[in-house]
């Protein structure tokens, strides 16, 4: 952990590590949907979606691309019909499974928890990027367990395309105590990739690579690999905050091997045991995702982490 703590110290420590804020690019477009979505489209061509309507149970992305680029994102994919591309999802809520599907294999099917934004959200678009606050009820049946404020801000892509979408949710019970159940440990955000994604390559802050990077506890994770061989590599880090309880926590990886088809990464906040929030308690954690092109770099994923860390 001793480079974990380098990391932190670098990122706190004084310094000029904030970038100005990414401008507009020319045929970027705002594309908003009162009580549905955001979009930005390049040329008419969604660069990601913003889903957030009642009935989409999760608010997720898809798709999502760098600029000129192929869709990143895999939605609904068969061996796991409940994935949404990037998205936020508790597992089981005071023993209420709000992941998986009741029928594994029927698209139609639902959670037993449903993971609702309840209307009325903020959205705010500028040349610079979009912030949308959302009001998130997690139901089982008519009784809200768990409620959440998410603030999901995204900067306009950067000159060499990069972007930062990052996210600010702070949860509440709906009524008396709640559990996060720990389950197999995974739970929170989470990044399926394409289907097509080939090449698959994992790290973490730590320096650790393929199996490795499963349950290990560091500052990010990175995923990259290839879609499209004439556009190259690409990929998707998720950055922990070091104020998230619990850093630096596990994250969790596809476990069924290093070639597996399956592209799939994710924080496992739940590994160590569940958290219990008391009445009236909240709890916050906050996550920057930080879509690239290439291969994920120790470097410089080290110093996006040590600008987010600096955000207030």
């Amino acid at each position: 952990m001793r480079a974990l703590r380098a990391l932190i110290a670098a990122a706190l420590a004084t310094g000029t590590v904030l970038l100005a804020a990414p401008q507009a690019r020319k045929g970027l477009e705002w594309r908003p949907e009162k009580g549905r979505g955001l979009a930005l489209l390049e040329d008419g061509v969604p660069l990601w979606v913003l889903h957030f309507a009642a009935e989409d149970n999760w608010p997720y992305f898809h798709p999502l691309r760098l600029p000129g680029g192929p869709i990143m994102t895999g939605l609904s994919p068969k061996d796991h019909l409940w994935h949404r591309a990037l998205w936020f999802s508790s597992k089981f809520i005071n023993g209420t499974n709000f992941w998986e599907f009741r029928d594994l294999k029927d698209p139609r099917s639902e959670p037993a928890g449903r993971t609702e934004s309840i209307g009325d959200e903020e959205v705010n678009t500028t040349d610079r990027g979009a912030a949308i606050v959302l009001t998130i009820d997690y139901r089982r049946g008519t009784e809200v367990l768990l409620k959440e404020k998410r603030r999901v801000e995204i900067e306009m892509p950067r000159p060499d395309g990069s972007y930062a979408i990052d996210w600010d949710m702070t949860f509440a019970p709906g009524g008396g105590d709640v559990e996060l159940g720990k389950d197999t440990g995974y739970a929170g955000l989470f990044f399926r990739a394409a289907a097509d994604w080939k090449e698959p390559r994992y790290l973490n802050s730590e320096g650790r690579t393929l199996m490795d990077v499963h349950q290990a506890p560091a500052a990010w994770i990175d995923l990259s690999g290839v879609i499209d061989r004439e556009f190259g590599p690409l990929g998707i880090a998720i950055l922990a905050h070091p104020g998230n309880p619990r850093f630096p926590a596990p994250w969790w990886r596809d476990r069924s091997r290093d070639d597996d088809e399956i592209a799939y990464v994710g924080t496992a906040l739940l590994f160590p045991g569940p958290i219990t929030l008391k009445r009236g308690s909240t709890l916050n954690l906050r996550y920057r995702v930080y879509v690239h092109k290439g291969y994920g770099e120790i470097k410089v994923l080290d110093g996006e982490f040590a600008r987010f860390s600096r955000k207030r």
